[in-house]
Formats: structure tokens, C-alpha cells, sequence
């Protein structure tokens, strides 16, 4: 996921864009600074577990019917992050630049999250953005 130029593009591992089904990462991923990026993971939390398969049904929605899927499974984004306000994250240590999303942030009873794995040719990408 990335913000510049205030446009926010949300687009998975093989590139298909994203944006359209997930509107509430979108909406909050929009109040980040422009040129800032991240590699991560769009989850979906359903009675104490990772709900995949609720994920996959939330891929093919959009419009209205995108909005009514956010209200019943929303969905979470864990992350490292690439680049904040134009700036490369990537050479600071762990303990600042691989920071997963705040406990606040998590819903109510989720595990903790490691940092996500490492993809040199996506981070490269997203940092040159």
C-alpha cells in the first residue's frame, strides 16, 4: 500500500489493484502523509480466528456492496513500514522502521503480530515510489 499525491493504491503481491473492496483501509490510510508506503497484510479477525475465506469474499466487492462487507468483516492491515513522508525507512532497526500496527489497532482478543515477511523486490519497488 502506498499514499502519493494523496491517491492511495492498495494492490496485492502480483499487482491486481485492491482499493475498490477494502474502502475502509483506503479511508485510513488516506489520512497518511504523502510519499509513505508499506509492505503487508490485509487480515479479516471472525470469532477468534484469521478468516480467510472472508477475505477472498470481500475481494470480489465493490461500490455498496463493498461498504456492507467492511461493516460485517472488516478487514486489518499489519504491516512494515517502507517510506514515510518520502523518507526510506528500511535502513532504521526493527524497533522503528518493522513496527506492526498498535495493540490499540488490533481487534479485541487477535494475537499478536510479528513483523511481516520481508519481500526484497516489492520493497524496492514500493521504496523507489
Amino acid at each position: 500500500m502506498s499514499v502519493d499525491q494523496s491517491q492511495v493504491v492498495l494492490r496485492s503481491r502480483r499487482g491486481t489493484q485492491m482499493a475498490a473492496a477494502f474502502p475502509e483501509v483506503v479511508a485510513g490510510a488516506g489520512q497518511l502523509p504523502d510519499a509513505t508506503a508499506f509492505d503487508g497484510e490485509l487480515v479479516v479477525w471472525e470469532n477468534g480466528r484469521l478468516a480467510f475465506e472472508r477475505l477472498q469474499e470481500r475481494l470480489h466487492r465493490r461500490g455498496a456492496g463493498a461498504a456492507r462487507a467492511a461493516d460485517l468483516w472488516p478487514a486489518h492491515f499489519a504491516f512494515d513500514l517502507l517510506r514515510l513522508a518520502g523518507t526510506d525507512t528500511t535502513a532504521r532497526p526493527t524497533s522503528v522502521a518493522g513496527r506492526p500496527s498498535s495493540p490499540s489497532s488490533r481487534p479485541a482478543g487477535s494475537p499478536r503480530r510479528g513483523r511481516c515477511a520481508r519481500r526484497p523486490p516489492t520493497r524496492r519497488s514500493w521504496r523507489s515510489g
